[in-house]
């Protein structure tokens, strides 16, 4: 019951980024390189404010966007669980998109699944902007834009669109109630 609670606890956002091509695009057959890559290296490039080529020993270190959703810096006084480690686990899952395909025509529709977990929802702005800039580049396979950003727990509700900018909450995944104890996650 005691773990039952902690995953109750625990904030756990899953989105799916609507994605369509504007260019041609190739991408390898498994897609996770070709987007981690990308959504990394714009990451750091959009909201890294110091371009020191390391995070260990930046001034801005523990306040940083790109420092707590790639390097994720553990706080012991915080974090007595962790206190092992230098960093947490990231705060996000990225699930590239699932097609096959290595050439994908412009106009074709992908999406991207993105968990948000734990402190890593407060940077779904973030990663809008980075997801709009990676796909702008063309740099990572081809162009794409971001159609919309919805929810897998609620799809018929559009949580992002880029023509008006406007981004509501998103709903929680709650773990089901379950009569059985939880032993393990």
């Amino acid at each position: 019951m005691v773990l039952y609670r902690r995953l109750q606890s625990l904030t756990i956002v899953p989105l799916d980024f609507r994605l369509k091509t504007r260019t041609l695009f190739r991408a390898p057959e498994y897609k996770g390189a070709l987007f981690r890559g990308g959504f990394g290296q714009f990451f750091h490039s959009l909201f890294c404010s110091t371009n020191m080529p390391e995070c260990p020993g930046c001034p801005v270190m523990d306040r940083c966007g790109y420092s707590m959703v790639f390097v994720t810096p553990v706080n012991p006084a915080r974090h007595p669980l962790l206190r092992k480690y230098p960093n947490a686990p990231h705060p996000f899952v990225l699930v590239p998109p699932a097609a096959s395909a290595t050439l994908l025509s412009p106009g074709t529709a992908m999406t991207a699944r993105v968990t948000l977990i734990g402190n890593g929802a407060v940077f779904l702005p973030h990663f809008i902007r980075v997801f709009e800039a990676m796909g702008a580049s063309g740099r990572y396979g081809g162009a794409f834009h971001l159609e919309d950003i919805v929810s897998p727990l609620d799809p018929g509700c559009i949580l992002y669109d880029p023509g008006s900018r406007i981004l509501r909450r998103p709903p929680v995944w709650s773990p089901p109630e379950t009569s059985a104890p939880v032993s393990r996650i």
